[in-house]
């Protein structure tokens, strides 16, 4: 008996040995959930609702380097949806910033095993996250990867990672057939989409934080 309970100790390889890897977010604790929510409804400010994400995002950190983890992300503790990093980074899009709750609303009904179409994707919420049209050219206007990045990078022992979503990721939830004014085709969208990314990009590689710590840039275009 004892031998066939330490078989599978004996033969499970060392961490330091294999490649490991987080895709970016990790669970967000109730604390996070409910701070988010009253936020929304404006009973609290976003410094408040910030110095909370600031400690999940130093637990996330710890957990993974307990782990042993060489690299490390703050588990998108202050996203919404994994999308977020190119949504919320721009401006020109027909959207609104999205909530908890619409998200917790989009899943409701879901099954695993199941088909699960959203049927709020055109709602009028965060881009990308919702399938929304432009009604200027994109611009860079609030670069969600740096900001989140220079605050891990300070409280990670291990090199510290932020994700991208692609731009593959981005024209399937452009509603490009409204969107003629702005853009002629597709390719014009993509066109402003990789500039972009290339300046969020740039911006990391150029961060003084670098120097210490450098930071590998992944690109998701996955759902979670």
């Amino acid at each position: 008996m004892t031998a066939v309970q330490e078989a599978p100790t004996q033969n499970k390889p060392a961490l330091a040995k294999i490649r490991t890897d987080v895709v970016g977010s990790l669970l967000r604790p109730e604390i996070v959930k409910e701070a988010r929510i009253a936020f929304d409804d404006g009973k609290i400010t976003a410094d408040a609702l910030h110095a909370i994400e600031d400690e999940a995002v130093r637990e996330a950190v710890r957990l993974q380097e307990d782990a042993g983890l060489d690299v490390v992300t703050d588990g998108e503790m202050r996203r919404l949806n994994f999308q977020d990093s190119f949504g919320e980074s721009v401006e020109g899009y027909d959207a609104n910033r999205s909530t908890l709750k619409v998200y917790e609303q989009r899943v409701e009904g879901a099954a695993p095993g199941q088909r699960w179409d959203i049927a709020q994707m055109h709602h009028a919420g965060t881009a990308v996250s919702h399938r929304r049209p432009t009604r200027a050219r994109l611009k860079l206007a609030h670069n969600i990867p740096l900001e989140e990045y220079r605050f891990v990078s300070t409280v990670a022992k291990a090199s510290a990672k932020v994700s991208l979503i692609g731009p593959d990721r981005i024209s399937q939830r452009f509603e490009y057939e409204s969107s003629t004014a702005v853009y002629r085709d597709m390719a014009a969208f993509l066109a402003d989409v990789v500039t972009i990314e290339r300046q969020i990009v740039s911006s990391l590689v150029d961060s003084p934080i670098q120097i210490a710590r450098p930071a590998p840039i992944e690109s998701r275009v996955g759902c979670l």
